[in-house]
């Protein structure tokens, strides 16, 4: 009912289940003769890319020593619609005995949601850009399937795609 105040953390822990996918890309520098010289781990951080953009561009006008490392990625939850192919019975529910065994625990199913998140990948030189895309596109065919504990308390856990709609460069 409107009005109550409840919180599960279901798109918290869908937009930290997302984001850890992407946390342990490294860009690799090798020199002429095919010895690696650096190893760097792609940083990822939530929010717009726009925000990084302008925060590269005020620190290149000042002059100063910038803190944003490129390469780095950066996601946002970008949209949620409503998915009413997957619709099934409000009214139907999951049932399990809660730990003193005279109580029952029941939850209604779940609403079904499409979430949107924008990935992107911001490099100094394209060679860092490509090298990054060429660790994640591979595992996207174009669906990536996880498992999430959705709910500790019922025990519920749901297979998840995520598909990856497109991919679009920019320089």
């Amino acid at each position: 009912m409107l009005g109550q105040t409840w919180y599960n953390e279901h798109i918290k822990r869908l937009v930290s289940v997302f984001g850890t996918l992407f946390n342990n890309l490294h860009v690799q520098r090798k020199d002429n003769s095919g010895n690696l010289v650096k190893d760097i781990r792609v940083p990822l951080s939530y929010g717009p890319k726009q925000k990084w953009l302008t925060r590269l561009e005020e620190d290149a006008e000042a002059n100063r020593q910038t803190e944003i490392s490129l390469p780095r990625m950066g996601f946002e939850l970008s949209g949620l619609n409503y998915a009413s192919g997957r619709k099934l019975p409000t009214v139907n529910q999951n049932f399990k005995n809660s730990s003193n065994k005279d109580n029952i625990i029941s939850q209604y199913n779940p609403v079904p949601y499409d979430f949107s998140f924008d990935l992107w990948i911001m490099s100094k030189n394209m060679d860092d850009g490509l090298m990054v895309l060429e660790q994640i596109v591979p595992y996207f065919t174009p669906q990536f399937t996880l498992s999430i504990v959705e709910d500790n308390t019922m025990g519920i856990t749901r297979d998840i795609p995520i598909i990856l709609k497109s991919v679009n460069p920019q320089d």
